[in-house]
């Protein structure tokens, strides 16, 4: 009889199912520092070495293969540039625009 009446007790109880906590894969906010100059050197070096190669050699065969070697060498020069020059920028823009209100 005291199972059915648990049972029943567990059936009707409306608080949520305990859970084991889950793990998130998720970053912390402090990574932001390294993570927006990391692909931001990687999408802009990535667009520009592609233009300047198949500019410069057209749609060869080994196209993919030489926009690879152009971008590998321009990140390797422009994601630390862009560690240094970005808190620079930010304080030139911040010179140059209002505060936010309040």
């Amino acid at each position: 009889m005291a199972r059915i009446l648990l049972y029943l007790w567990r059936m009707t109880d409306s608080s949520p199912p305990q859970t084991a906590p889950t793990r998130s894969w998720r970053l912390p906010n402090r990574a932001q520092t390294v993570l927006v100059p990391f692909f931001l050197a990687g999408f802009m070096t990535l667009i520009v070495s592609s233009i300047a190669t198949v500019k410069a050699v057209g749609f060869a065969d080994d196209i993919v293969w030489r926009i690879a070697a152009a971008w590998a060498t321009s990140f390797v020069v422009a994601f630390p540039c862009v560690l240094v020059i970005l808190p620079l920028v930010r304080k030139l823009v911040g010179r140059l625009v209002e505060p936010p209100p309040g």
